[in-house]
């Protein structure tokens, strides 16, 4: 099924929709179709393979991919506007969380921009609050991969939200995802990518 959704994924973006970026990266994300309110992820990096299914009732982590690779790709850009409560007031203007819940614990990927280079640190099964900094979270952290470049993450989770937003008709993905998704700042995204 996958194999098949990316190929219909990729005619969709050389059709004109949106442009398709490849860059070679050790870091591989998939995002699979929503069902029902769950989001199938998939993270392996040199390697190593996380999968679980995040929940979208308390927020929207497709929403905070797309902001967060805005925010890698175009750093002096405003982010856009999230509508979820989980966007804590940072005071580390380089690091960014994409928290997911799995009901009743929560994953946090923490994101780490440094000059050259993006650090990536996994927290699994923690309690999670809503208002919690990269300093605050509990549960078992693990760097997953500390060497990728910026714009191979930016670029990769680009290509995860281009293929499920363009990967379902709209009907389908607002049954199975009932969340907005701005195709906008989708493009946005990738005309940042081709100008680096």
């Amino acid at each position: 099924m996958a194999a098949n959704v990316g190929r219909k994924t990729e005619a969709n973006l050389t059709a004109g929709r949106i442009p398709a970026l490849r860059v070679p990266t050790q870091m591989d994300l998939k995002l699979d179709h929503p069902r029902h309110g769950w989001l199938p992820v998939s993270l392996t990096i040199s390697g190593k393979l996380c999968q679980f299914r995040a929940s979208n009732v308390v927020n929207d982590p497709l929403s905070k991919f797309l902001a967060v690779a805005l925010w890698l790709a175009a750093p002096d850009e405003p982010l856009p506007e999230i509508p979820s409560s989980l966007n804590p007031p940072f005071t580390e203007t380089d690091v960014r969380c994409i928290h997911f819940w799995l009901e009743p614990v929560w994953h946090t990927l923490l994101v780490q921009r440094l000059p050259t280079r993006v650090r990536l640190v996994f927290y699994e099964d923690h309690p999670g609050a809503l208002s919690v900094g990269p300093h605050d979270l509990r549960g078992s952290a693990r760097t997953l991969f500390d060497r990728t470049s910026v714009s191979q993450f930016a670029t990769t989770l680009y290509t995860s939200l281009a293929s499920i937003r363009h990967g379902m008709a709209p009907a389908l993905y607002d049954q199975h995802w009932g969340r907005p998704f701005s195709e906008a700042h989708l493009k946005s995204l990738a005309t940042s990518l081709q100008r680096d």
